[in-house]
């Protein structure tokens, strides 16, 4: 549907997509919570300093931690998002905010994913990040490239989404100089088909599931991230819905945004 975003000279990285539960940790500029006196000293017009970086964490959906919900929703039952924060809490630079994907297992033994272990033992999940930006104190955000994220997973302990190309478009497939752009475009898309997502077995997990597929992310001051999903793991999240399994991202309430959205 987005293949017209594409251009040859586009820089452009592709890596594997994980079916487990997104995640966000952040250390982010937030309202305090003011002290009394502190409320009277602004009410007689005296400056008072309301913000300060403060760690937001949450699901793809919905802020988990502090007084920024007060009632949590936990789809395991305890929050998982809390054991995922620690990992990263004291690390995070002020104005970072991290993106990722957590698979695997919970730490009561339950799977995040059913049958997605990705080589975890049982009470045991791994982290993999897939994006991070940067907010300044004026609420500007910045996207960190992918090759730059992968430097950071490194300082931060952890993986990046399992990487396939980074780098030009045009470098990934070659245009010929008669080829129309269109056609160009069309030949793209029906290679990364052919090598990425012909219904193959997840080659990350012990179990034998279907490859979930990848995503292409085409980079820039506003990067945009495209998903090409197995037409075998759609059929497979198909018959899930129809047992009555719903995906954990389903089932988030929608009352906050991500931290840095």
């Amino acid at each position: 549907k987005n293949i017209h975003k594409l251009e040859p000279e586009s820089i452009i990285s592709l890596s594997w997509k994980l079916h487990g539960t997104s995640f966000v940790s952040s250390k982010i500029l937030c309202k305090r919570q003011l002290k009394w006196y502190e409320r009277s000293a602004k009410r007689i017009g005296i400056s008072v300093r309301e913000e300060e970086y403060g760690n937001i964490y949450s699901s793809l959906k919905v802020v988990k931690n502090g007084f920024h919900n007060a009632n949590p929703a936990h789809f395991y039952g305890y929050d998982l998002w809390k054991d995922i924060n620690e990992r990263f809490e004291a690390n995070l630079l002020d104005g970072e905010t991290i993106y990722g994907e957590a698979v695997g297992y919970t730490k009561d033994g339950g799977q995040i994913q059913k049958g997605y272990d990705y080589g975890c033992e049982p009470n045991q999940f791994k982290t993999f990040i897939y994006r991070i930006t940067h907010t300044s104190t004026k609420g500007k955000t910045i996207d960190l490239p992918f090759f730059m994220v992968e430097e950071r997973a490194k300082q931060l302990g952890t993986e990046v989404v399992p990487p396939i190309f980074f780098g030009k478009a045009e470098n990934f497939l070659a245009k010929e100089p008669e080829m129309d752009i269109r056609d160009w475009k069309e030949a793209f898309l029906e290679l990364l088909k052919v090598r990425y997502v012909h219904d193959q077995d997840c080659q990350f997990c012990k179990n034998k599931v279907p490859a979930e597929g990848i995503v292409l992310r085409i980079e820039g001051l506003q990067p945009e991230a495209l998903k090409l999903k197995a037409f075998r793991f759609l059929e497979h999240e198909t018959k899930e819905l129809d047992k009555g399994i719903t995906n954990i991202e389903d089932n988030q309430d929608e009352q906050d945004t991500t931290p840095a959205a």
